[in-house]
């Protein structure tokens, strides 16, 4: 299959064919795996419960699965969400360091249903690989690193840029 159907037929369907709770519980498995995994990250979520992480967690990848069609635009709802995204996340603290972890564990949190995946679509006129579909996120991933990750990793360089400025002035006059 070409990359532009698995990012933009499959993954949705792969996702969205989850129901609801299914999807719920995936993201409830998504944090206890990576706070389990990451204790450090401890800090950043523990003003919110598990409910809402995990409502934010998969109201996020609805919305980055869904769109998948427009990887790579410009312009609209997507970029804007993203945008959007990213600056929730500036303003809690969430720290560059983390979106390695997120990512690593979701990739690893999807590997069962990429299997499962291969195997219900072997027999069918377009069967799929976890590979492709590992490599599939992958590349939404990106996508959200480009929009929300290097924007945030700019900002935390231009704050220790001024940081370090207002040390310097401070010892320069005393």
């Amino acid at each position: 299959l070409e990359a532009n159907h698995i990012d933009g037929l499959l993954l949705p369907c792969l996702w969205m064919n989850r129901t609801a709770d299914g999807r719920m519980d995936f993201g409830e498995r998504f944090y206890l795996s990576l706070l389990t995994k990451h204790a450090d990250l401890l800090d950043y979520f523990s003003r919110t419960d598990m409910d809402s992480l995990a409502i934010h967690f998969v109201g996020s990848l609805d919305m980055v699965v869904s769109a998948a069609s427009e990887l790579g635009s410009s312009s609209g709802d997507y970029r804007r969400t993203l945008q959007t995204l990213g600056s929730l996340h500036r303003s809690v603290g969430v720290p560059t360091y983390a979106y390695a972890l997120v990512g690593g564990n979701l990739i690893e949190c999807l590997q069962p249903l990429f299997e499962k995946e291969e195997q219900e679509t072997k027999s069918t006129s377009h069967p799929v690989t976890a590979k492709q579909l590992r490599l599939a996120f992958l590349t939404l991933y990106s996508e959200i690193m480009s929009m929300v990750y290097y924007p945030m990793l700019r900002h935390e360089k231009q704050v220790e840029e001024a940081r370090e400025f207002y040390v310097q002035l401070q010892a320069e006059l005393q």
